[in-house]
C-alpha cells in the first residue's frame, strides 16, 4: 500500500492532495493519463458509476501501476462488494449517504481486519499481488493502519453525528459531498449557503480534534484556499468527464481564435 502511505505522508506535511472521480470512462489509458497529469488519486465510482467488479479491478491495476492511488465509492451495506474491492487492491473506500452510526461501524467493520474491524481475510489475491505475506497479524495492522475508510458527509443525519462520526475509531477522513448535502439542506447547488458553510468548517473542525482528515469535493477551484485554512487538505475536482470536457471547451476556444486572427489577418 505504498501509494496510500505517500498520500498519507503529504497530507501529514500539511501538503493538499487531489485527484478526481472515475464514473463514465472505463479504458486503463485515462489512469495513466490521470497519473502523468500529476493527480494524486482517482476514486472509482460504484454509487453512480457503471463499473462492473472486473472492470473495477482492472482500473484499480491500472491506476496502481501507473502510480495514482485508487478509491473505491460503495455502500456500507454491500459487504460483499466492498471485500471485492478492497481484495483487488483499492487502498481506500468512500462511504456514501451514511446516515447513522450503525452505518459508521458497518464501514469500520468492512475495511478493517480484526480486532478493529471484520474484514474478511483471503490473501491468494491482487491486493497481496497474489503472494501471501508470511506474517499475517504484521500485514492486518500495517493493513489497518494505512488503508483509509472515508465517511462521506452528504444527509442531515450525519451532519447531526458529525463529532462522533470524526471520534470512531478506524475512521480515518470525513469527506463533504456538497451537492447532495446541500439539497438536504433546500439550497442545491449553493455551496456559499451560510448552513452549508457552517457544517463544512464544523467538519474541518471535528477532523483537527479528533486528528481525522478532512476531505470535500469541489468544482470551484476559487475556494481552495479558504478550504485550506479551515484544515481540509483533501479534495476531490469534479469527475474526468468535466476535465474532459473542460479540456475540450479550452482546445475549441483556442481553434476559434486562432482562426479569427488569421481570418482578419486575410
Amino acid at each position: 500500500m505504498e501509494l496510500i502511505k505517500q498520500l498519507r505522508n503529504k497530507i501529514r506535511e500539511e501538503k493538499s492532495v487531489f485527484g478526481t472521480f472515475l464514473v463514465e470512462l472505463k479504458a486503463v489509458g485515462v489512469a495513466y493519463a490521470l497519473a502523468d497529469s500529476g493527480l494524486d488519486f482517482i476514486m472509482l465510482d460504484g454509487e453512480h458509476g457503471c463499473y462492473s467488479m472486473s472492470e473495477m479491478g482492472v482500473l484499480i491495476d491500472a491506476a496502481k501501476h501507473a502510480g495514482i492511488c485508487p478509491f473505491v465509492r460503495i455502500d456500507c451495506k454491500d459487504r460483499a462488494k466492498i471485500t471485492q474491492a478492497l481484495d483487488a487492491g483499492a487502498e481506500g473506500i468512500i462511504f456514501p449517504q451514511i446516515q447513522t452510526l450503525d452505518d459508521v461501524r458497518l464501514a469500520v467493520e468492512a475495511t478493517k481486519y480484526q480486532p478493529m474491524g471484520r474484514r474478511g481475510v483471503h490473501m491468494l489475491r491482487p491486493h497481496t499481488r497474489f503472494n501471501p505475506p508470511g506474517d499475517k497479524l504484521e500485514y492486518f495492522e500495517q493493513a489497518n493502519r494505512n488503508l483509509m475508510t472515508v465517511i462521506q458527509i452528504e444527509t442531515r443525519q450525519a451532519v447531526e453525528i458529525i463529532d462522533e462520526i470524526a471520534s470512531t475509531n478506524g475512521v480515518d477522513m470525513l469527506y463533504v459531498g456538497p451537492d447532495d448535502l446541500s439539497v438536504e439542506l433546500g439550497c442545491p447547488g449553493d455551496s456559499q449557503h451560510y448552513e452549508m458553510k457552517k457544517i463544512i468548517a464544523k467538519v474541518g473542525e471535528s477532523c483537527r480534534r479528533h486528528g481525522k482528515v478532512a476531505g470535500r469535493h469541489i468544482s470551484q477551484l476559487e475556494l481552495l484556499s479558504e478550504m485550506m485554512n479551515m484544515g481540509y487538505r483533501f479534495f476531490g475536482y469534479a469527475a474526468t468527464l468535466r476535465i474532459l470536457m473542460e479540456g475540450a471547451q479550452a482546445l475549441c476556444q483556442r481553434i476559434k481564435l486562432n482562426l479569427s486572427q488569421k481570418e482578419n489577418i486575410g
